[in-house]
């Protein structure tokens, strides 16, 4: 491995990083509740059916073993 390390360059690269911080902070406030209601009736119009075809399968498979 041929790794050649300029110091001189890295020094300044951190010094734009960690000059990132002193900047003004974004004065926006997201608030997350109501997009995870969205989300649960998403899932509620998608798999409404779901859970009648586990059980149907789990009868089903229970049946031809017997």
């Amino acid at each position: 491995m041929d790794n050649h390390i300029n110091a001189f360059k890295c020094a300044v690269q951190t010094f734009f990083i960690a000059d990132i911080a002193d900047e003004v902070a974004q004065g926006r406030v997201f608030v997350a509740g109501h997009t995870h209601l969205m989300l649960f009736e998403l899932i509620a119009a998608v798999d409404n059916d779901l859970g009648r075809m586990i059980l149907f399968e789990h009868h089903l498979n229970k049946f031809f073993t017997e």
